[in-house]
């Protein structure tokens, strides 16, 4: 068996604040998220079920910390690991940029939309309530309003495939909403911004402008997450709220202030190896030699 893991994307785990109150979706969570995975791990150290032969990754990080801790680094040398080889490759994003067609352009701002209710956040919490989703809309509306108006660009917003386009557009019904156009839009973008979507890597390899938002509004787990990602990627975040002071000097300045800084996280979750190269053509030379070398 082989596993292929090259999104580049971090997912961190959700933070739970309120037990009591989402106390069995928490449970299953825990059992079919967390204890699951412990359960495979020990049943293939036991010989009971298969190992992966090779983990194709696009995350320099995990390999570090198995590198750097001892007793990590002898289970892994001794293939006492669920996965016995890990490679490393360039993610698929950075495959997708590499065979792009799209022409670069700056004539949008273009949101990325993560949804305020999203499926996997709901796994371990219950759905916010109408009034807190009209509050975050209303003031995340007249947010990139403001953009608009002060960088005199047409805000383009941009959903997930799976989510109810009818609805968005419900959400956002003074700007337009497209789906399965992301990386499109991305490639015209001036400015994007975003509260947790894995779209945004598209805009941190083509080294676009991109604003981090907040929002009081979304679950503990959101908000979290969504500063996390700001420090790990290195682009700035404002609070949707934070209307009045919001300075297009200032806020121009900063955003492109910390472009550079994204360099670090697309050498160590994205172009890994070889810019010119391909992952996928990574991952299928070395299953031909793993597999099919006579």
């Amino acid at each position: 068996m082989i596993q292929v893991s090259n999104f580049g994307f971090l997912n961190y785990r959700p933070v739970i604040v309120n037990f009591k109150k989402d106390i069995i979706l928490i449970l299953k969570y825990f059992f079919d998220y967390i204890i699951s995975k412990k359960v495979t791990v020990l049943l293939a150290s036991l010989g009971l079920i298969a190992k992966n032969e090779i983990l194709f990754l696009s995350n320099k990080a995990i390999l570090n910390s198995i590198e750097k801790n001892p007793i990590k680094n002898f289970l892994y040398k001794n293939k006492l690991f669920y996965v016995k080889k890990i490679v490393l490759v360039n993610s698929r994003n950075h495959d997708a940029l590499l065979k792009s067609k799209h022409a670069l352009s700056e004539e949008y701002i273009v949101h990325l939309e993560g949804g305020i209710n999203r499926p996997d956040e709901l796994k371990f919490r219950k759905k916010l309530d109408e009034k807190t989703v009209n509050n975050h809309y209303y003031f995340l509306n007249k947010f990139l309003k403001k953009l608009s108006e002060e960088f005199k660009k047409e805000v383009i917003v941009c959903i997930h495939p799976h989510y109810n386009l009818s609805e968005y557009q419900s959400y956002f019904g003074q700007f337009k909403v497209v789906q399965f156009k992301t990386s499109e839009y991305i490639y015209k973008s001036y400015l994007a911004t975003v509260f947790d979507s894995s779209a945004v890597t598209d805009a941190i390899l083509l080294k676009k402008r991109i604003i981090g938002l907040t929002s009081e509004y979304m679950c503990p787990s959101s908000q979290k997450r969504t500063e996390l990602n700001a420090q790990r990627f290195g682009f700035m975040t404002v609070n949707v709220k934070k209307i009045a002071s919001l300075d297009k000097n200032k806020v121009l300045s900063e955003i492109e202030r910390r472009i550079p800084g994204y360099e670090s996280y697309i050498k160590n979750f994205h172009t890994i190896n070889n810019p010119k190269v391909l992952g996928v053509d990574q991952i299928v030379e070395t299953i031909k030699k793993k597999f099919f070398n006579d």
